[in-house]
């Protein structure tokens, strides 16, 4: 009689096959320490049967494909299914207790698991070595890759201090960041706006120095803005409003002025020169100003 043929009786081997892949297609997803060695009993046993059917000439494909799919789903899994078995030489110790013979990948799980641990271990190694490389390379050329910017190095420094409340630790930044570029006309400007109060003549002078190095626009708008920053608010009204006069069809002179009128109180000139800076970024094609300047208006106008 057939093997895949039996009208009555027990079941014939084509049956136990189909029983057992059915077993284990049902139990793969919960595999754990506690069921990996009867799910690989399974397995060995439906190998064996499979393997009995093909010899006799039985077509048993589609039990084929389904041993075969079972397979690579632990292949893909072997460094765990290893670890439930004990790991290596329990798994080699179980797979010889199960009288697995040959080379099928599917029962060589300690060894995919070997080299995929090596593989991992190699691009891990590959990486840090090349981290390392660009680091150094990175170190070597540190000063063309990451210039320093003195003017930034002190001006950052200085807005800490200020932060504090140490307006003389900010001075001693600005001037220590003079003495490496003594024509940066936004330390020099800084430091004017600084001394106006305390030291008027040395502060006309760091002015004029600046002023002598940039244009007037960009003069009067840098030190407008340097006196607002440093709570002098009114100070900084001319210089904002000659700006605006030079250069009527640009939206940053208002926009500045607003920080002055908003440091003093005045919400209703705040509002007045957003609403011109908004008007003129916007014909400029501002975007990022006019958007940024929606949002304060957003702010201000809100009930």
């Amino acid at each position: 009689m057939a093997k895949l043929q039996q009208a009555h009786g027990d079941l014939n081997e084509a049956d136990a096959l189909r029983t057992r892949l059915e077993r284990l297609e049902r139990g793969i997803g919960g595999l754990n320490a506690g069921s990996v060695e009867a799910w690989l009993g399974d397995f060995a046993a439906s190998r064996a049967g499979l393997l009995s059917l093909e010899a006799d000439g039985v077509d048993v494909r589609s039990e084929r494909a389904r041993y075969d799919d079972l397979g690579a789903r632990i292949i893909r899994r072997a460094g765990s299914v290893v670890g439930m078995a004990g790991g290596p030489v329990a798994y080699v110790a179980l797979r010889e207790k199960l009288s697995v013979q040959g080379d099928e990948p599917a029962w060589r799980l300690e060894a995919i698991d070997r080299l995929r641990r090596l593989r991992r271990r190699n691009i891990v190694i590959s990486l840090i070595g090349a981290l390392a490389l660009v680091g150094f390379v990175g170190w070597l050329f540190r000063a063309q890759l990451f210039p320093k910017d003195p003017t930034r190095d002190a001006m950052n420094a200085a807005l800490r201090a200020l932060g504090r409340g140490s307006p003389t630790e900010a001075l001693a930044e600005l001037e220590t960041g003079l003495t490496i570029t003594p024509t940066s006309t936004t330390l020099l400007i800084w430091r004017g706006a600084l001394l106006t109060e305390s030291r008027p003549d040395e502060a006309a002078a760091s002015f004029a120095r600046a002023q002598a190095l940039t244009g007037e626009v960009d003069f009067l708008l840098d030190r407008g803005d340097a006196f607002v920053q440093t709570g002098q608010p009114a100070r900084a009204l001319p210089d904002l409003n000659r700006a605006a006069a030079l250069q009527p069809n640009s939206p940053i002179p208002p926009f500045l002025r607003a920080n002055a009128h908003e440091a003093l109180g005045d919400r209703a000139a705040t509002i007045e020169d957003l609403e011109t800076a908004s008007t003129l970024a916007q014909k400029q094609g501002n975007d990022f100003l006019y958007a940024q300047i929606r949002v304060r208006l957003g702010y201000l106008i809100a009930p």
